[in-house]
């Protein structure tokens, strides 16, 4: 893709590729959300994204969204996701950012947010984050057998005293696509393991799915996305570290 080309054109031509892999799938437009992911971008680059059509933002690191909201405030109206890992310490800047949280690794971390939240008297949407192929380098539950899938329903269950979060499905980050393919299989797993944490726990809103990224939203798609996290190719190329 050109990157020469503005954030508006990408923006359309990722749009038109939804369509299109939810038309050879056989499932609705509406059915799957695009979220860009403008971590590392400037409000004005926020505001030309919007613009453009983009609804919900993905942010991974609370500070810097916040300093965008301040920026952006009245000018546009927008839903931010936390989509990276959430430090303890950073949990007081969720509220009242954040419409829903992607990353909820752990129990403590759901048993931190939801005292927070109970604190705020108010209830916040949540994905737990599911390592499916089990790399040491990512955060998530451990999810890569179907022996510690099991287990995972059991302290799922932990979650049901939480009244302060709303959990709504899983996410995942499996390893990086250089073949759009290539994580199928992790994808298939994700959809599966969700539809199990619906059945087993009765949490009827235990339905969403937040999967795929630039190298692979398709793919993603194909099995089952709800959420796809599309960053570069829509905004281009991040201009920071990636470290805060």
């Amino acid at each position: 893709m050109n990157m020469a080309d503005t954030i508006q054109d990408r923006y359309l031509q990722i749009n038109e590729k939804i369509e299109q892999a939810c038309t050879l799938t056989g499932r609705k437009r509406d059915e799957v959300n695009l979220i860009v992911v403008t971590k590392g971008h400037s409000a004005s680059n926020v505001i030309e994204a919007v613009n453009a059509g983009a609804v919900i933002l993905g942010e991974n690191y609370p500070e810097e969204t916040i300093q965008k909201i301040d920026e952006i405030e009245g000018k546009v109206n927008l839903t931010w996701h936390m989509i990276g890992h959430l430090q303890s310490r950073k949990i007081k800047l969720m509220y009242p950012n954040f419409a829903c949280i992607h990353s909820i690794d752990s129990l403590g971390l759901a048993q931190k947010i939801n005292r927070f939240y109970e604190e705020k008297e108010a209830v916040v949407d949540v994905l737990l984050e599911v390592n499916i192929a089990g790399e040491e380098s990512k955060f998530g539950f451990d999810a890569s057998s179907k022996v510690k899938r099991e287990a995972l329903l059991e302290t799922i269950e932990l979650f049901s005293p939480l009244v302060h979060l709303h959990p709504i499905g899983l996410m995942t980050m499996p390893p990086y696509a250089v073949d759009p393919r290539q994580n199928e299989a992790c994808y298939n797993l994700c959809y599966d393991f969700c539809k199990m944490i619906q059945e087993k726990t009765g949490l009827k809103e235990f339905q969403q799915l937040s999967m795929g990224t630039s190298s692979d939203y398709e793919t993603a798609i194909k099995c089952g996305a709800t959420y796809i996290r599309v960053g570069e190719a829509i905004m281009g190329k991040r201009t920071y570290p990636e470290k805060q």
